[in-house]
């Protein structure tokens, strides 16, 4: 037995005994006493903090019945426990929230953490029971590689499809969870909104499938979940939201410089036209597209249909 072992057996020992002479110890790991001294010194190296006796009822005695060391965190990683703590208390819709809060109270005893509370409040969107427990099905799918067949009405569809599914991801994406998988007779990976509204039944088998290493990265987009055309963007910010926006991250590598004391100039790559759309009408007249040319006839469109609804 090596070094490492005999120290580990040691440590068992002392674990689950008030106290252990040498002579125990060393028949006990077929050692020599001088073999023990120089294993609690390893394991005092090592964090741990071994209380010696001597005389006729002496011996060695673990200081803690923590088996593990404390961990020696600095007090940025302290602080960041206690953050993750609190906003894991405010984050209803996080599926293993029970599950890591349990660890954070954990690693709180054996880091010697003390307890801090921060006044900050996120939103508190609660995952529903049915749904928590199809996605830690979908999760067990994935972890034993076996197909799923799931029933699910796509975004631009009234009809019910029933896929063929290699379950790969499951992700959290703007307050929603989405399974991404590959599709078997579409031959393609494809993502689907996990929500009662689209995903009207999951089947669940035990047919195991090969799973191939692939790169996330290269399915979902850069700025979206939906992989789509990267282009540039120029637009012009006018008054209070030419503040907020010159707070705000819009797009990749984000260029901002004031054109005048009120007008902000933005420049930016985007990914599909769906998102900066939304940007744009979401703050009316206090935003202009300069370029490109297709983006702003596309907005000029989705303005003349609105303005259809209120001319009817």
């Amino acid at each position: 037995m090596n070094k490492t072992a005999l120290a580990i057996k040691m440590l068992e020992m002392l674990n689950n005994s008030v106290k252990k002479s040498r002579k125990e110890i060393a028949e006990a790991l077929e050692i020599t006493e001088r073999k023990v001294i120089d294993l609690k010194q390893e394991l005092e190296v090592a964090g741990y903090i071994i209380d010696s006796t001597t005389g006729k009822y002496g011996g060695y005695s673990l200081s803690t019945k923590n088996i593990l060391p404390a961990l020696k965190l600095t007090d940025d990683e302290k602080n960041a426990l206690n953050f993750l703590n609190t906003y894991l208390m405010n984050k209803t819709d996080f599926i293993y929230k029970s599950q890591i809060e349990s660890v954070i109270e954990k690693m709180k005893i054996v880091s010697n953490t003390d307890y801090q509370s921060f006044n900050i409040v996120y939103g508190k969107q609660v995952l529903n029971t049915t749904l928590q427990n199809e996605i830690e099905k979908i999760e067990q799918a994935i972890q034993k590689q076996h197909k799923i067949f799931i029933q699910y009405i796509p975004l631009y569809s009234k009809t019910i499809v029933e896929y063929e599914i290699e379950p790969y991801w499951i992700l959290f994406y703007d307050q929603a969870y989405y399974l991404v998988g590959y599709e078997i007779n579409r031959k393609d990976f494809r993502m689907f909104k996990i929500v009662a509204q689209r995903m009207k039944k999951i089947i669940y088998t035990t047919e195991y499938f090969y799973k191939i290493p692939h790169d996330l990265s290269k399915i979902i987009g850069k700025l979206q979940l939906v992989k789509d055309e990267l282009f540039e963007v120029v637009l012009h910010c006018y008054d209070a939201s030419a503040r907020l926006l010159y707070e705000k991250e819009i797009g990749l590598n984000d260029e901002k410089k004031w054109i005048k004391e009120n007008v902000l100039e933005i420049k930016t790559m985007v990914e599909g036209v769906n998102q900066i759309k939304k940007l744009v009408l979401s703050f009316g007249k206090d935003i202009k597209i300069i370029s490109p040319t297709h983006l702003k006839d596309e907005i000029v469109g989705e303005l003349q249909l609105i303005l259809k609804h209120y001319h009817t």
